[in-house]
Parts: C-alpha cells; structure tokens; sequence
C-alpha cells in the first residue's frame, strides 16, 4: 500500500497554531504596561505623589557612599584612622534602587511581572510581554 504524502509543508501546521488574538492581547497588555511605567516615573517627579519614593531611594543612596574616618588613640600606641561605612542593609538598598524605581526600564519590568500574574497564568509568555514592554519603553524614551 502506498504512503499517503500530505502537499502542505510542515511550518504551515506551526502558524496555524498560533493564537492571534493572544498575541495582540500581549501586544495591547504590554504598550499599556509601558504607558503605566512611564507614569509611574514622570509620578516621581519633583512636586508629584511618588516623589517621596524617589527621594528616599536617592537619600539612600547618598548615605551607602558616605565614608566617614574618625580619629581613634588606641592603647598609647598612636592615633590610628578608622572608616566606618553605612550598615549592610542601607547597601543593599542602595543596590536595588535602579530596579526599584530609579530607572524606566527595570521600574516598568516589575509592573509588567506583577500585571502578567495578576491577569493571566503563569506562562513563559511573560518575557514576550518583557520584550514587547522594553520596545515601548525605548520608543517613548528614544522620543522624549
């Protein structure tokens, strides 16, 4: 018996399985999430609601780069000069104040995260809406 050959090529069963409609719903979702970004930073401005946010991240900041010295005599051998630098905790936050508001990019990250698990399951689609919410990101901050 001979084998039956199917005529259609094997990449046309591949587009027929995706999901337009998904893909545009992502497409919508993560200029939306981009929009909110930038709104979220511009909130943070002098005079506007967050800017007590950006204040304080900038204040610790300021605080993980202060080294003081301070003069110490120690047991007649001398004076000696001890640094004393901020505590672990003032660092860290200091480290994560990029991510935490202080840049679009990684500020919009974490709104497209927290919006992805809110409205849809748990996929790997969430680094498409990562990509395409960068893309927006870069357009509006490319043209400001």
């Amino acid at each position: 018996m001979p084998k039956i050959v199917s005529a259609t090529p094997p990449h046309t069963y591949m587009l027929q399985s995706i999901d337009i409609s998904a893909m545009l719903l992502l497409f919508l979702f993560g200029l939306a999430v981009a929009w909110l970004g930038q709104c979220f930073q511009a909130f943070m401005g002098p005079g506007q609601i967050f800017n007590w946010w950006a204040i304080w991240l900038l204040k610790m900041v300021d605080k993980s780069e202060v080294v003081k010295t301070i003069e110490k005599y120690s047991c007649g051998a001398g004076w000696y000069d001890v640094e004393i630098t901020a505590k672990w905790y003032i660092k860290l936050i200091a480290k994560l104040a990029k991510p935490l508001g202080l840049c679009p990019y990684c500020n919009t990250t974490w709104i497209s995260i927290i919006l992805f698990f809110i409205y849809f399951t748990p996929s790997f689609n969430i680094f498409l809406l990562i990509g395409i919410t960068w893309f927006f990101v870069y357009q509006i901050e490319k043209h400001k």
